[in-house]
């Protein structure tokens, strides 16, 4: 339950396996949290960032983003001069920046953050800011990835005030199922939903067997290729759109510590391509948030870049924490000597390579969907790729099912 919002715990240390911060601009999430009173199982995160360049780690306090940016030397005097640039920029396009729908934004996305630094900016901002940004959020380089993406990200995240579940990300959504009563089935293969004559039809497989049932509606929330081969009654410019949409890849591991590794306040360290090109964050969890770990002890997660991914992904455990901890050693000397054990997560499909014109690509699949149709498609691909993204879009397909219902439902 939950998909990539997944926790374990492990000899006592709340281990994520996916999702890892919980923004305060998550604002769907949180509604749901506060409606089924979940406030008191929320907790402050850290606010303290670490910046990597060269040998040196840079912080910053997401409480004080603007203070201490203008005082940090990540950067130097003439880049901070031509961050104005940006923030003019960025208040043209924070208005648009909408979690249900992107689309608002289209008319910025046409071109790749590169080229945006290249016009607007320079290639220090680019390096430390614009694509630190990316990368520290999604996994993916700013010399492919839409601008929109950093100005989504920037404004949504960095500079939020940072929560936590103190039971981790995987309770949110396990909790939700049991306090709204909702009828889960897992080990359940769907096969089709398909729509005809005011008829929804849902073929699927579970442990009772293949069955084909006939519901008032659905709403289909997952990949959007997968939604496409799920839905052949879609119109074929939708599946086309669908199938255009690239994911990127994801493995990250989990490494209980003896100790926090002396001298980091940082919750996270962001890497550029110039420190390490494959390894772009390590998340102290034990500087995250209180009780993550046990007394005295530390744990750092390490998140590799999705290119170096797919090739972890096809390895051993064994190798994939040897090469991800080996990277990780120049930022956090002594690393692998702190290590009591190793967890290893891999992940297909994760987030959506946004390439400069998906945004647009997405507001012409809307035309391929007809609002009466008692079949809806959600999914973390209508916006930037968040917890929050495809918690919106299942929102907005609710409303629209429902609508078509006539409220039943």
């Amino acid at each position: 339950i939950g998909g990539k919002a997944r926790t374990v715990n492990l000899n006592g240390y709340i281990v994520e396996e996916g999702a890892s911060v919980l923004p305060s601009k998550y604002t769907n999430v949180l509604a749901i949290a506060r409606e089924l009173g979940m406030e008191s199982e929320l907790a402050p995160g850290g606010s303290i960032v670490g910046f990597a360049r060269g040998d040196k780690i840079h912080y910053m306090d997401s409480a004080r983003l603007v203070l201490d940016s203008l005082s940090t030397s990540l950067i130097s005097w003439k880049s901070k001069l031509k961050m104005i640039n940006v923030a003019l920029d960025n208040f043209r396009i924070k208005p648009k920046l909408d979690y249900e729908d992107i689309t608002k934004a289209n008319d910025f996305d046409v071109e790749t953050a590169e080229q945006y630094c290249k016009r607007r900016a320079n290639d220090e901002i680019f390096e430390y800011i614009v694509d630190g940004t990316l990368r520290g959020m999604l996994g993916t380089s700013g010399r492919k990835q839409s601008v929109v993406d950093f100005f989504f990200s920037f404004n949504n995240v960095i500079g939020s005030k940072l929560l936590s579940f103190r039971k981790g990300m995987g309770h949110f959504p396990n909790a939700v199922v049991e306090k709204a009563q909702l009828d889960v089935r897992l080990n359940t293969t769907v096969h089709e939903v398909s729509e005809a004559d005011g008829r929804v039809t849902l073929s699927y497989t579970g442990p009772d067997g293949t069955r084909t049932e006939e519901v008032d509606g659905v709403i289909v929330a997952v990949p959007a290729f997968m939604a496409a081969k799920l839905v052949p009654t879609l119109a074929e410019p939708a599946k086309d759109i669908l199938n255009s949409i690239k994911y990127t890849t994801a493995v990250n591991i989990n490494l209980g510590l003896r100790e926090p590794p002396p001298g980091i306040p940082a919750f996270v360290i962001q890497i550029p391509e110039s420190v390490h090109p494959d390894l772009f964050a390590i998340v102290l969890e034990h500087n995250k948030a209180p009780g993550r770990v046990p007394d005295g002890k530390g744990m750092a997660s390490l998140y590799a870049m999705s290119d170096w991914s797919e090739k972890l992904i096809k390895m051993d455990d064994e190798s994939v924490v040897r090469l991800m901890t080996e990277a990780a050693e120049n930022l956090v000397p002594g690393l692998s000597k702190l290590v009591e054990f190793s967890h290893v997560n891999r992940w297909y499909p994760v987030i959506v390579y946004s390439d400069p014109g998906v945004y647009r690509r997405i507001a012409e699949l809307k035309k391929y969907l007809p609002a009466t149709s008692r079949i809806k498609l959600a999914g973390d691909y209508w916006s930037c790729s968040t917890l929050n993204t495809a918690t919106a879009g299942g929102e907005r397909a609710a409303r629209e099912l429902t609508a078509v219902l006539g409220g039943k439902g």
